[in-house]
């Protein structure tokens, strides 16, 4: 599993993660609120967890 903090625009993160969650080689395991970013307006983040898929489309393991 990979965990990821993503920050940018709330339009970008949010398109960010509906084009991962597409990708049928990727699972989503979790996705978090989006939160604000100290001292920036502008930006905000969310983190996430990402496993990878075999080429059946069923979880890896291992």
């Amino acid at each position: 599993m990979i965990k990821i903090r993503l920050q940018g625009r709330i339009g970008d993160i949010k398109k960010f993660v509906r084009q991962l969650n597409a990708d049928n080689r990727m699972e989503l395991v979790s996705v978090s609120d989006i939160y604000d970013n100290k001292g920036s307006e502008r930006f905000k983040h969310l983190y996430m967890d990402v496993d990878y898929r075999n080429s059946k489309g069923g979880k890896k393991v291992g």
